[in-house]
């Protein structure tokens, strides 16, 4: 090999390792830096005011369901509402705020992954995705709008371990998944979580009365069944008393009482079911009769109009909540039904709307034998038991206690010289006055007459006071009366749109039965003595009551046989018995008698044994 073939071979295999050395150096490199430049800027700088956003959605995946919840709120003639649970109003300020505060100057804190294949490992699958298979590995996407637009978008998986604000997040449509500090987000698609869940808005220190009126609907007949009706209320003292108790015989279980009021304060609102127009329509006072679909849909959910009292009564009865603020509160209690989440919150129909009807590839193979075995499934609990509630308020003036009575007004005295019938009693009270003064003792000073004017400008005073108290008082009633009636209002054309859903369990706690709040009044147990037990029988204990003692009655003494005289001859007319001259002059100073067997009596006639009748219940009641 001549030397140029040899320069040139080495030449050649330097260009070689030179490029193989540049492949490895290439390979071993770090990825480009343009793929790291994002890191530490935010996921979407223009989103700056959270305030500013009209709609929020969340979508999150139920494993136990296999289904794709999709909650979501806007801002609807300026109040916030929830499309997927028809329309309802949401009250969750403080969530909304969080949630779209958390949203706001989101950054990108690392890159931790750019294959789609790592989306499952760190929870950041997107739950809206049709293609993707499987029922694990979904994060919870958060998309927030400001009108049409969106401004935010991110699908949020789980917390890095020792991290609580740290999350794994990816944006929909791109592989690359972050870490980002998400604070404090508060990520739900429960509908109790969105909305007032207080459904009476009742602070249990103003429960003042509780009616129950417990009866049934026999569907079969059209006929209402009662079962039984009672009252409890407070007294003066604020204790609960039941009406119409006998207390020698029974007594109240306060504590039953108190389950009760504690679940009507605590009552929560876990499901909302529309009212058909025509119903909510007469319900608010705008006229109209109720159609046919009205009266269908109340039935389904257990509630009946009935034309003779134009009332709406209830399958299950009834329970009247009265409140010290003038407002009383009426608790329909309607049909039971089973169901999840979403369909306990919107029904079976509206829960289409509210979940993702697609499902996945993996469930669709297990739809057939789920829906064979759905007939054999056991008895639902609890916490899938729902009861249909129909609600209104009512102002009731009386809750707020009397109305305050105005002082009356005392008459002036009358002046010297008015005619003599006015000076005729004054005249008639002085004699009265010194018959009183005689009878008083000589000692006793007799005070002097207090001067009528003055008298009079005093009770004018007072009078004055307390009509000065009387005004305030009346004005506070005549405030109260307003704010009563403006609350009940407020509350019924609230409660006029919508059927409610309570859990099994509060309906359970707020079904009173009478034989369950009361229980019988023992006797009094008389003291026990240390000496019980040790005294002979017979011998009373020492300031034990005595029993009254008996007279015992002398002995009858049967006289013997003896014949009878002979009876005498009748007096002549104006003569009288020579017995009779005997008889003392008073008969007070009556002898004593003398035993039966010393001297005979003679016997005594008929009419005169119904006297001695008479007396014998006077005898017996003398040891008394």
């Amino acid at each position: 090999m001549t030397q140029p073939i040899r320069t040139l071979s080495f030449f050649a295999l330097a260009v070689v390792s030179l490029g193989v050395a540049w492949a490895v150096h290439v390979r071993n490199q770090p990825k480009d830096l343009a793929e790291f430049s994002d890191v530490g800027t935010e996921f979407y700088p223009e989103f700056k005011d959270p305030n500013a956003a009209t709609g929020l959605q969340v979508a999150s995946y139920d494993e136990e369901s296999g289904k794709t919840n999709v909650f979501k709120v806007e801002v609807r003639d300026g109040v916030w509402r929830i499309p997927s649970h028809l329309d309802y109003p949401a009250d969750g300020k403080d969530r909304l705020a969080k949630t779209a505060a958390s949203m706001l100057q989101v950054t990108r804190l690392a890159l931790v992954e750019q294959s789609k294949a790592a989306h499952k490992r760190y929870k950041v699958l997107d739950p809206l995705d049709e293609e993707v298979d499987g029922t694990e590995g979904y994060g919870d996407r958060i998309t927030l709008y400001q009108g049409d637009e969106t401004v935010v978008d991110l699908i949020v998986g789980e917390k890095l371990e020792g991290q609580p604000d740290i999350y794994y997040v990816r944006q929909p449509g791109r592989d690359q998944v972050y870490t980002a500090d998400l604070g404090t987000v508060q990520i739900s698609t429960k509908f109790s979580d969105w909305i007032k869940t207080d459904l009476l808005e009742l602070d249990r220190q103003d429960l003042a009365s509780i009616i129950v009126d417990t009866y049934h609907i026999d569907e079969a007949r059209g006929v209402l069944v009662p079962e039984e009706q009672f009252e409890v209320k407070k007294d003066d003292q604020s204790n609960w008393q039941l009406v119409d108790i006998d207390p020698t015989k029974e007594k109240l279980k306060t504590s039953e009482i108190t389950s009760t009021i504690s679940a009507l304060d605590d009552l929560k609102i876990i499901g909302i079911r529309r009212k058909p127009a025509s119903l909510a329509s007469a319900l608010k006072g705008e006229g109209g009769a109720l159609d046919l679909a009205a009266r269908v849909d109340m039935q389904e959910k257990g509630f009946f109009f009935d034309p003779g009292s134009r009332q709406i009564l209830a399958n299950e009865g009834n329970i009247i909540v009265g409140s010290s603020k003038g407002v009383a509160y009426v608790v329909k209690f309607g049909e039971e039904f089973s169901g999840d989440e979403v369909a306990l919150e919107v029904g079976q129909e509206d829960a289409k709307a509210a979940t993702d009807e697609q499902p996945k590839e993996d469930e669709k193979a297990d739809a057939t034998s789920e829906e064979k075995t759905a007939e054999e499934a056991p008895e639902e609990d609890d916490s899938t038991k729902g009861r249909y509630l129909f609600i209104g308020a009512v102002f009731h003036p009386d809750l707020l206690g009397p109305k305050p009575e105005p002082p009356v007004k005392p008459e002036p005295p009358a002046e010297k010289g008015d005619n003599a019938a006015a000076d005729q009693p004054a005249a008639d009270a002085a004699d009265d006055e010194k018959k009183d003064d005689a009878a008083a003792p000589a000692d006793a000073e007799s005070k002097p007459p207090e001067d009528p004017k003055v008298a009079y400008e005093k009770a004018l005073k007072d009078y004055e006071l307390a009509q000065d108290v009387y005004e305030q008082r009346l004005k506070f009633y005549e405030e109260d009366l307003k704010k009563a009636q403006e609350r009940a209002d407020e509350l019924d054309y609230r409660f006029a749109d919508w059927y409610y859903v309570i859990s099994d369990a509060d309906y359970k706690r707020l079904r009173l039965k009478r034989e369950s709040i009361v229980e019988p009044v023992e006797p009094p147990m008389e003291p026990e003595s240390p000496l019980d037990g040790l005294l002979p029988p017979g011998i009373p204990l020492p300031g034990s009551p005595q029993p009254p003692k008996e007279t015992p009655e002398p002995p009858q003494e049967t006289p013997e046989p003896e014949k009878k005289p002979e009876t005498p001859a009748p007096a002549p007319e104006g003569e009288k018995p020579a017995t009779e001259e005997k008889k003392p002059a008073d008969e007070n100073d009556a002898p004593k008698e003398e035993p039966a067997a010393d001297k005979p009596e003679p016997e005594a006639p008929k009419e005169e044994s119904a006297p001695a009748a008479e007396a014998a219940p006077a005898a017996e009641a003398a040891p008394e």
